[in-house]
Order: C-alpha cells, then structure tokens, then sequence
C-alpha cells in the first residue's frame, strides 16, 4: 500500500464514544432487568458519556503534540483491506486542515457533554420535560454516536468510509433535533432531513461515478476548455495535482482555450500559469495545438490509439497507429 500504518490513535478517538454507546445501551438493558433504577441508570449514563468524549479529547491532545507540521503528508495513518471486492478500504489519516477539525470536533463535543450535565447550580428547577431530563440514557448515546460520526468525517481518507461516516453522522442529529429540540423540533428535524438526504443522494451519485474515471497512467492527458479565466485554469491544475492523478502521465497537451483571458490580457498569461503550476512535471507539456470543439479548421485528435509526445526544441505529436480500422 501506498500509506502504510503507522498508528492507530486515529480509529481509537473515531470510535471511543461508540463504545461508550454501547455501554449505554448495556445500562439500558439492566433497567428494563429491574437491576438499576431510572435515577441510577440516567446518572451512569451521564457519567459515561463525559467519562468517553473526555477520553476523546485527553487523545485528541496527544495527537496534536504528536503532529509534525513541518511533514506534509499524511500522518497517524491506518491503511487496511476491508471490502476487497470493490476495492473499499479502511484508511484513515490526518493532514493540517484535519487534525484542526478533529481537535475542534473534539473539544466542542466534550463541551456539549457538559452543558447536557443537570448537575450545575441553578438547574434545581428543571422538569421531566427538559432536554437533561427526559431520556437521558438515549440522548447521552445519541450525542457519542454523532461524536462518532463526526471525528470519522474528517479522518476518512477512503470515499465509501466518508458516506458510511457522513450517515452515521445524519442519524443522532435527527434523532437529537426531533425528540429533544425545542418547539418546532418535529419541522425542524424534517427539514433537517430532507436537505442532508438531498446531500447525501448527490455524493452517492459521485461515488457510483467514479468507476467510470479514466485511468491517466501513462498515457497522454489532453486538456482544452472554452470561457476557463487563468485562476480557474490554475486551480484545476492544482486539483489534478492532489488527486494524485497527475502521477504516471507520460505527457499533457493543452488544445484550444477560447475566450479563456481577458481583452488586453498579455498573450502569454494562459502559458505563465500552465508552467507556473506545472513546474514540477517532468513529462513533455504541449501548449497551443490546434485541437478542440472550437473551429472547423482545428485538428481531431482520435482517443484510445497509440501515441507519442517529444519535445527538443517544440513539441511533437505523432499518432503511432491508425485510428480507424480498415
């Protein structure tokens, strides 16, 4: 693999507040026995649930400690198999931005736990009614649950792992809006969900796409667009560059860019940023062949047959086989 593991605090912040889930749920089914009374069982249900998003956090700090700011790659990485067949793996890591969102997620969540405490001063007043009174048990496993989910979000380096994450993200927040919301919590958990499902039905849209996606390894990529500014262009360079899907092209030829800079703009500002962003490609770039959906005067490219792009002093391309068959 091309990450191999080197830790596993990642999966034990990830899932620490579902085991204290599941301790709820123990706590639960004692009740129903008749072994602890409802006081008991909300106590020791409270006490668990800031006993687990506690741990999470005291983690989340020796994770920050542990962060080397300096290594741009993914670090507190745990890279295994888990559904070979449709090459779906377990990968977790962490980069600047994430480890950011995971702290944060991680003291809000611990925050959270706390202020759903009834054990404050002031609080005497409180009835069966309110949200830290009335099934605590459910609430308190409902709150690790989305801790759960969210930490998972945010650590997923595999896109079937984010969707299962995201999910289980969407769950508690309905179930914590439409149960223990204020007034309007019945509208307001509807509305909640029909905007996530219509979310979460255009990423599952993108991840049944993406058995389509063209392999670019050692092939030529050609790239042309129409009404592209620069910045646009620049970023879309970039993108290709994380996405990794750069890597193994043997050569990049940029066709017709049309009305892709401003009037007045210097003649070689489309060139700047290609190089610019491309600086660090060791393959031949071609810039400016006359290929594209613009003019009937350009030239067809044919895709899929066998070709070659050398450079020396200009770039040439040859077409290595015919692209029709006779």
């Amino acid at each position: 693999m091309d990450h191999p593991t080197t830790s596993t605090l990642l999966t034990w912040m990830t899932f620490m507040p579902l085991s204290g889930a599941a301790l709820i749920l123990a706590v639960l089914g004692l009740r129903s026995a008749g072994a602890v009374t409802r006081e008991m069982g909300d106590q020791i249900s409270r006490v668990i649930a800031l006993a687990a998003s506690g741990i999470v956090l005291v983690q989340g700090f020796f994770l920050w400690r542990a962060f080397d700011p300096s290594n741009p790659a993914l670090q507190f990485v745990q890279h295994g198999r888990w559904i070979p067949a449709y090459n779906i793996e377990y990968f977790v890591g962490v980069d600047g931005i994430s480890i950011t969102l995971v702290m944060l997620t991680a003291l809000v969540s611990f925050i959270a736990t706390i202020a759903s405490m009834p054990w404050w001063p002031g609080n005497a007043h409180l009835d069966d009614h309110h949200f830290t009174q009335h099934g605590v048990p459910g609430y308190m496993a409902m709150l690790l649950l989305l801790q759960t989910g969210m930490i998972g979000v945010f650590v997923s380096m595999d896109m079937f792992l984010f969707y299962v994450f995201w999910e289980v993200m969407l769950l508690p927040m309905y179930f914590l809006i439409g149960i223990w919301g204020g007034p309007r919590r019945e509208y307001a958990a509807i509305k909640f969900f029909l905007y996530t499902m219509l979310g979460s039905v255009f990423i599952l849209i993108a991840m049944l796409g993406t058995q389509f996606e063209p392999q670019t390894e050692g092939k030529l990529l050609f790239l042309e667009d129409v009404g592209t500014k620069p910045y646009q262009l620049d970023r879309m360079l970039w993108q290709l560059k994380q996405a990794e899907k750069l890597d193994g092209v043997k050569g990049i030829i940029f066709g017709e860019m049309l009305d892709c800079t401003s009037p007045g703009a210097r003649p070689d500002l489309l060139e700047d940023v290609i190089l610019n962003a491309l600086d660090d490609f060791e393959g031949p770039i071609a810039i400016g062949l006359r290929s594209g959906h613009v003019s009937r005067a350009n030239v067809t490219l044919t895709f899929g047959v066998e070709a070659e792009l050398t450079h020396s002093v200009e770039p040439e391309l040859r077409i290595l086989e015919a692209a029709v068959a006779r």
